[in-house]
């Protein structure tokens, strides 16, 4: 009998049984499966589709206070490719919050906040202050202008996490059963082949259990599932390892 068994998935096969985006994404197998051991992932063709500032992980939000007035700004979902280009938008959209409007620069790729008198300033940590580099809670007591203490990074999706959310897989410490390294940006194709990720496994916690589907769901570095890939398809390889070479 056969040890392994190689799978092909795509979604444009798949059923979205409780989502209409190919992130979280259902496909339905062939045959149910048992006696399975390991599950490798071989291959992974990924078009990326989703963005860098986005609700799904928060870094659509940034808070900020000038003395006792704190605001929050909640900006569209987009891909950013550029510092400057974030900070127009960010210094837009509080220009009609504050009476002593902030400016957001860029400055040796830290990010700057000007503001025109001395005043308190405070940058309360989301997601989107991690990415531009703020520590946690950033402020200065007195002063017109606050630099952010760190470099900040757009390009910060380096990986990707895939979860098989219904399986008893026993051998991850993480929300995710497989790590996609990302070499692209939107717009872009990520592919993987079993080079590079054949190594990576998941280990069945029960013999017995009978797989008939699979979910597919997908989270970033920060913990977040990642809810839209806009509408994009992808594909991906497993293979199937099975006790004693029956299934």
């Amino acid at each position: 009998m056969n040890t392994h068994q190689y799978l092909h998935f795509d979604t444009l096969n798949s059923n979205a049984s409780y989502s209409t985006d190919q992130f979280q994404t259902t496909f339905q197998l062939n045959h149910p499966v048992k006696n399975l051991k390991n599950i490798y992932l071989n291959t992974f063709e990924l078009p990326i589709g989703f963005y860098n500032i986005r609700s799904d992980n928060g870094t659509n939000k940034f808070i900020l206070t000038i003395d006792s007035n704190t605001q929050t700004l909640t900006l569209t979902d987009a891909n950013y490719t550029s510092g400057s280009a974030l900070c127009a938008d960010l210094t837009s959209g509080f220009a009609s919050l504050f009476s002593n409007a902030p400016t957001f620069s860029v400055v040796n790729n830290k990010i700057k906040i000007t503001v025109s008198i001395s005043a308190l300033l405070s940058v309360t940590q989301t997601t989107l202050s991690k990415v531009l580099g703020f520590s946690k809670n950033q402020s200065i007591t007195s002063g017109s202008t606050m630099i952010a203490s760190k470099f900040y990074n757009l390009a910060y999706d380096s990986y990707i996490g895939m979860s098989l959310s219904n399986l008893p897989i026993n051998n991850t410490e993480t929300n995710y059963t497989f790590k996609i390294q990302l070499n692209g940006t939107e717009g872009q194709l990520v592919y993987n082949n079993s080079n590079t990720i054949m190594t990576q496994s998941a280990n069945l916690a029960s013999r017995d259990f009978v797989i008939s589907y699979l979910n597919v769901k997908f989270f970033d570095r920060f913990g977040f599932q990642i809810l839209s890939n806009n509408g994009i398809d992808f594909s991906f390889s497993l293979v199937f390892e099975f006790f004693d070479g029956i299934n």
